[in-house]
């Protein structure tokens, strides 16, 4: 049996050492240069060669091993016959100009972290190139040549250094299915983004867009799914009513602080509409009856500081599953046709000035299980209306059910379904909403969701060097830790745990200026990057005066000077100085300040 385990370890150890013999047929030329790339990877083709798919015309197609590092060689120009190119890889430097020869490149994916440098404009000389993306620190702007890519379906640039306007020259992109820009994207959306005729989605998060909205966004008549989150004061203006004219939105998320205006009734013509979110802290008006319309509606938000009026009754439509309004200025009571939502199982209100009760049809609405109704309101009630199982309950109103008052951690289950109302036994009316626990001494407190997880990296989908804050009842958030970068922040409930991804080690010197900044601006220093949330300080070769010098990416508190180094006394004086040679002296003293 032995002699039989060691002759199997010894086939596997001998497959997995067996050169790529795909690759073999490569031609000589392509082969060399293909060794060189993978090279500067700290790779090499035998290692990688799974993932490489070769023929005697060359190599076609490159999906890259995330465990890839290094920089992306000049020599990846040489590998004309690719068509397929995709890193997920931590990989850094600039990216070569090289790339813009590869012209039988169909689909390109840089969704690397560490890439730094403007976007090659020979990127725009390939003609046949379908999809293009890359997630990365690149700086400069997204280069005009990019309107020559008229074979592009998809294109999204998301990096976290500035990017600039939207070049007008994208609008010649007719056949562009999906765009997204994030990130550093700033200026008014250009008026040429009405010709993009087959566009299905727009993605625009975490952007500076200024505004107005350009009426042409009308114009996008096969447009699905639109998303505008701005923290610009520069956007301003109001929702465009030629907006009402794409029938084929499915999904709609605008988010501004500073666009005024009303919402317009025109978006009541969307019948295919599923998602609609409205984050507008400076829009007026009413909530349009013709919301009613959207029949096929699933999620409905609005936020704004100053639309008033009342709830629509309009607004009783059975597909709705997720409901939150949030606007102080709206008055009146909560509409009885809120029965009328009967696929509902999330609601969130936050409207202190509405008066009168609960209305006793919200019991009727049995996929219900999580209510939240915000202080201060001016809501009144005997008894909770509770559907049966009701999960999560946060409520502000003074009910007397027969248990103690509630607070909002706490909520009263009604009379009938407490085994001893109204009597000592208080306690067993009492519920706490999700993300608190009871104590002892019938107290709800908010549960720590990042120890009730396993801590930060458990309680973050266990991704190394990543932390997690509770920041508030049911609610937690996942980052990479300081000095990690590669994923942005996550808000999570403290029972969802769906982090993913990857944190890398973020170069502490770059963060904080490079070598002589990340050194505190002391002349004649070296900084180097050590790992996550670490790097060292020490005087350039030849220079002397500060210790090596441990500080967090965070931390440039270093102080002292650097000198030059007697190279004389240092190596023996005179004769040893200069090679033990006899009757030898050194006459000339060469100060060079480290740069």
């Amino acid at each position: 049996m032995l002699r039989l385990l060691l002759l199997l370890l010894s086939v596997v150890a001998s497959v997995l050492a067996a050169p790529c013999t795909p690759c073999d047929v490569l031609p000589e030329e392509q082969k060399s240069a293909l060794s060189i790339v993978l090279a500067a990877l700290n790779t090499n083709i035998d290692t990688e060669c799974s993932r490489l798919v070769c023929s005697s015309s060359g190599l076609e197609s490159w999906t890259a091993s995330s465990s890839l590092s290094g920089t992306l060689s000049p020599a990846i120009g040489s590998l004309s016959s690719l068509t397929y190119l995709r890193f997920s890889s931590v990989i850094s430097g600039l990216l070569p100009t090289e790339l813009g020869q590869l012209t039988s490149l169909s689909y390109l994916n840089l969704g690397v972290w560490s890439i730094t440098g403007a976007i090659p404009t020979e990127i725009g000389q390939l003609s046949r190139l379908t999809f293009f993306e890359i997630l990365s620190n690149n700086d400069g702007t997204i280069p005009t040549e990019f309107g020559q890519l008229t074979s592009l379906n998809s294109l999204s640039i998301s990096a976290f250094s500035v990017l600039g306007d939207i070049p007008t020259e994208l609008g010649r992109l007719s056949l562009l299915r999906s765009l997204g820009l994030s990130t550093g994207i700033t200026g008014a959306i250009p008026t040429e983004i009405g010709q993009l005729s087959s566009l299905l989605n727009l993605y625009l998060p975490a952007s500076s867009i200024s505004g107005p909205l350009p009426t042409q966004l009308g114009l996008l008549t096969k447009l699905t799914r639109f998303l505008l989150h701005s923290s610009s004061s520069s956007l301003d203006g109001t929702i465009p009513t030629e907006v009402g004219n794409i029938l084929s939105m499915q999904s709609f998320s605008l988010t501004s602080s500073y666009m005024t205006g009303s919402i317009p009734t025109q978006l009541g013509q969307w019948s295919g509409l599923t998602d609609l979110e409205l984050k507008l802290a400076s829009a007026d008006g009413v909530i349009p009856t013709h919301l009613g319309q959207l029949t096929m509606l699933d999620q409905l938000s609005i936020t704004s500081n100053t639309i008033s009026g009342t709830i629509p009754t309009q607004l009783g439509i059975g597909t709705l599953a997720y409901l939150s309004l949030i606007m102080p200025e709206i008055e009146g009571t909560l509409p009885t046709q809120m029965g009328q939502m009967t696929s509902l199982t999330f609601l969130f209100l936050n409207l202190p000035s509405i008066t009168g009760i609960i209305p006793t049809e919200v019991g009727q609405l049995t996929l219900l299980n999580q209510i939240h109704i915000k202080e201060p309101n001016q809501l009144t009630g005997e008894c909770w209306p509770f559907p049966a199982g009701a999960g999560t309950v946060s409520v502000g109103v003074a009910f007397k059910c027969g248990c103690n008052s509630p607070t909002p951690l706490k909520s009263c289950i009604p009379p009938q379904d407490c085994e001893t109302p109204n009597t000592a036994a208080a306690d067993k009316c009492i519920a706490c909403v999700d993300g608190a626990d009871l104590t002892n001494e019938d107290e709800c407190e908010d549960r720590n969701g990042c120890t009730a997880n396993g801590g930060d990296v458990a309680a973050c989908g266990n991704v190394a060097n990543s932390v997690c804050t509770d920041v508030g009842l049911n609610l937690r958030t996942c980052e990479c830790s300081l000095g990690s970068t590669g994923i942005l922040p996550q808000n999570f409930t403290d029972d969802s745990n769906t982090f993913s991804g990857e944190c890398y080690d973020a170069d502490g010197c770059t963060l904080n200026g490079g070598q002589i900044a990340g050194c505190g601006n002391i002349s004649n220093t070296l900084c180097a990057n050590n790992g996550p949330n670490n790097r060292t300080c020490q005087c350039a070769p030849g220079y002397q005066g500060i210790p090596v010098t441990t500080l967090a990416d965070d931390d440039n508190t270093i102080s002292g000077v650097c000198e030059d180094v007697d190279g004389c006394t240092v190596n023996g004086g005179d004769v040893k100085a200069c090679g033990n040679i006899a009757n030898s002296v050194n006459v000339l003293l060469v100060i060079k300040e480290f740069q």
